[in-house]
């Protein structure tokens, strides 16, 4: 329902050029315009519904959703990301996942151009509470600014 104009009416035409139906059906309201549908060896019915307006409300001891924290988003965002490379079933598997051990001398720290207000002696500080990725190194590809620590 409501007036097809522009672009919209440019794509409807298309449409009906392109899939040439046998059988339209034009729905619109008895307050307003409706898309003119080219009659060209169709059969058009045409539906109009009285306009009336309505307003839902729920039932008082219908109870509000409970409002979930920026935080608590964040952490079942970064879960619906990870699901796919978990163990199943789901319902435990972050806490039965099979940690990985990476030495602390094999480890490159590799910081992004907008990390560089961030003094040398910080950075591990910086990184704390923070995901982090486990890469390989790719010996071709230079690094912009890394830390080496062994």
């Amino acid at each position: 329902m409501g007036w097809v104009d522009g672009l919209g009416c440019e794509l409807l035409d298309h449409i009906f050029d392109v899939a040439q139906p046998q059988i339209a059906f034009r729905l619109s309201s008895d307050r307003g315009g409706s898309f003119v549908i080219p009659s060209y060896g169709r059969t058009i019915y045409d539906i109009t519904c009285k306009y009336r307006p309505f307003q839902v409300k729920l039932q008082e001891s219908h109870p509000r959703p409970a409002r979930i924290l920026s935080s608590q988003l964040r952490d079942l965002s970064f879960v619906a990301y990870i699901s796919p490379v978990l163990p199943r079933p789901i319902l435990s598997s972050i806490c039965d996942a099979q940690p990985y051990g990476v030495h602390f001398r094999d480890i490159t720290v590799c910081v992004p151009d907008d990390y560089s207000y961030v003094d040398d002696s910080y950075v591990f500080a910086t990184l704390n509470v923070q995901i982090v990725a486990l890469c390989s190194e790719l010996s071709d590809q230079p690094l912009v600014r890394s830390f080496y620590r062994h």
